[in-house]
């Protein structure tokens, strides 16, 4: 059996025995996708020195109406550091240095939606507690690491996330954080 194209123009796929189409495709990545045809990936950049213990050192929070989308995650820290990633934390007044995300298709003009804040230095204060979804364990002197979310970390509409430091004093913490928005 064959199904024509639909079209007109005389192309016809196979189907076999199976019910299975005979085709070549081509894939490529949602964020790829979102980057190249919607220009709507960012990359949030960020150093933050003299850590204090039990703070924030990330904050972002979507104010699209599309869900904000989180890949994952790239640190580079010099000290014995456990880094908590939580869900929802009690804000009342954030006070930080805002950062704005790098859009990642050059020459693209869109902004990133959001309030995006990291600790320069101490801690970003206002933002407390959360749910724990992940929690990261570095060693003195390690070098990157790479952190994926099996699971992309999804942020509606006014949710938001932010990245604690668990244990250290002192501690300098370098990174990346790749986003974008799609519905």
């Amino acid at each position: 059996m064959q199904v024509e194209d639909g079209a007109g123009k005389g192309n016809k796929v196979e189907v076999d025995d199976e019910n299975l189409f005979h085709t070549e495709s081509v894939t490529i990545s949602e964020e790829h996708h979102v980057n190249q045809d919607h220009s709507d990936s960012y990359h949030v950049v960020f150093i933050a020195s003299g850590i204090l213990p039990n703070t924030p050192f990330v904050y972002l929070k979507n104010t699209n109406d599309k869900d904000m989308v989180i890949e994952g995650f790239r640190l580079h820290t010099p000290c014995d550091a456990v880094v908590k990633v939580v869900k929802e934390p009690t804000v009342t007044t954030v006070l930080g240095a805002a950062n704005t995300p790098v859009n990642m298709n050059i020459g693209a003009g869109l902004a990133a939606d959001g309030l995006f804040y990291t600790a320069m230095s101490g801690a970003i204060s206002g933002v407390t507690g959360g749910t724990v979804i992940d929690r990261v364990y570095y060693c003195s002197g390690c070098s990157d690491t790479h952190i994926n979310f099996e699971m992309d970390v999804i942020v509606q509409k006014n949710k938001d996330v932010a990245w604690v430091t668990e244990c250290c004093s002192g501690c300098h913490i370098a990174g990346t954080i790749p986003i974008y928005f799609h519905d």
